[in-house]
């Protein structure tokens, strides 16, 4: 290891400017995973894909707010976790938009790896200077691969980064990431990472925002797990098919169904106001014309209540 306060190779000292990245002034949330309720309907099919895709030196996971990213993450860390690979989560928001924040707790959660201890001064490093944040990329890179086990890096909520700087920092550790290093972005759009070269090898997989609605069966497991009320089947058909299997929308539909059981809340009234016209699909597409009849549902239950 270096000198406190030099990187191997470079004279350059790290000035008072960078204590603002010691590990003690991280905020711990944002590398601590989302509890899963006993109610979560676990999404099989999906992990199955991510199962299929976790040798991918890239994953990216992209989805509205609303679209169970979040969760599918949470359910597939723990069976990565039982398979014995070592997982780190990473929570990103408005305040990581910049490169300082952003690689303050991108160190961090490598750090949670193994791959770059939380005292190495690296992690002390201005990494907008080219030369110190190659230095910082290789040596992440050989600690990973003189690792023995899978590693997997979790980044949620990706679209709140801004800095072209941090896109490029996190292409060049994904590109230069030994096989065991394995990156998964979630966000609401398609981050501006650079991926043909990627997808060219068959390293980089996506699953997207028309893969992430439930199917009919996690549906009805849904609305078991999750209405006090007694449904038919028919009616967890109908919630089905007007909901798109949109995860928000479910829960808005077993939330008024549980306030309201025996009243207005009947899921053939409920499916109704989730109903939309096929050629307002095709003009807005589907998420959008979900979420204004998900505000015409909430405008109705607001003048009932």
């Amino acid at each position: 290891m270096a000198n406190r306060g030099t990187l191997p190779g470079i004279q350059k000292p790290i000035t008072n400017a960078a204590i603002v990245n010691l590990p003690s002034l991280l905020v711990s949330t944002k590398f601590a995973p989302p509890r899963l309720g006993r109610k979560a309907v676990k999404r099989a099919r999906l992990l199955e894909r991510l199962g299929e895709m976790r040798h991918c030196r890239l994953i990216i996971v992209i989805g509205s707010a609303g679209f169970g990213k979040t969760t599918l993450l949470a359910q597939w860390r723990q069976e990565l976790l039982q398979t014995g690979a070592e997982v780190s989560w990473l929570l990103l928001g408005p305040a990581e938009a910049r490169m300082g924040q952003f690689w303050s707790y991108l160190a961090g959660a490598l750090a949670r790896l193994g791959i770059a201890g939380e005292d190495d001064s690296l992690l002390l490093g201005d990494v907008q200077d080219q030369r110190m944040s190659d230095a910082v990329i290789a040596s992440v890179v050989n600690q990973a691969a003189a690792s023995a086990k899978d590693l997997f890096l979790i980044i949620d909520d990706y679209h709140f980064v801004e800095d072209a700087r941090a896109h490029d920092l996190l292409y060049r550790l994904i590109n230069q990431a030994p096989e065991n290093l394995h990156v998964v972005v979630a966000a609401r759009s398609q981050p501006p990472i650079p991926t043909g070269r990627w997808l060219g090898l068959g390293q980089v997989a996506e699953i997207v925002a028309e893969d992430l609605p439930f199917d009919e069966h996690e549906v009805a497991e849904f609305v078991r797990q999750n209405v006090t009320a007694k449904l038919r089947l028919e009616d967890a058909h109908l919630i089905f098919e007007h909901s798109l299997g949109w995860p928000a929308a479910l829960q808005l539909v077993a939330s008024r169904l549980n306030r309201s059981p025996r009243s207005l809340a009947t899921p053939a009234a409920l499916a109704a106001l989730l109903r939309y016209e096929h050629n307002h699909k095709d003009r807005m597409g589907a998420s959008t014309a979900i979420e204004n009849q998900l505000a015409a549902l909430k405008a109705q239950d607001n003048k009932r209540n």
